[in-house]
């Protein structure tokens, strides 16, 4: 990645969208900043999120699914209740523009899930 600047962003990503790597830290539409665009794999022309694409119970386990981006790295952490610490579940899953899937194999609790993609 070639990363003139220093802000955390490659710079052909800045100048595809921006058509000048001097983009700074701005928001769009959707709260995101361009650095958070960025490492999520986002276009910061649109409103595109990331987001779960399906979800369902396979008998008692959660199963849910999303699209991954090249070169990022997903984990999937859960916990029973919001004010409690959240555990890995899944770690540094890489990204490869394919649809990757988790499915919770403890249905012993009610848990609430979320993921977090890195670089």
């Amino acid at each position: 990645m070639l990363d003139g600047d220093g802000d955390g962003m490659d710079d052909n990503w800045e100048i595809q969208y921006f058509g000048t790597t001097n983009v700074g830290m701005g928001t769009n539409a959707n709260g995101l900043t361009h650095l958070q665009e960025y490492i999520a794999g986002l276009n910061p022309d649109s409103n595109s999120v990331f987001r779960i694409d399906s979800s369902c119970l396979q008998g008692t386990n959660m199963a849910f699914s999303w699209m991954s981006v090249s070169d990022r790295f997903y984990t999937v952490l859960s916990t029973t209740n919001l004010l409690s610490p959240w555990i890995t579940n899944l770690y540094l899953l890489p990204g490869d523009n394919t649809e990757k899937a988790y499915t919770n194999t403890d249905s012993s609790l009610m848990k609430f899930f979320r993921i977090t993609v890195g670089q």
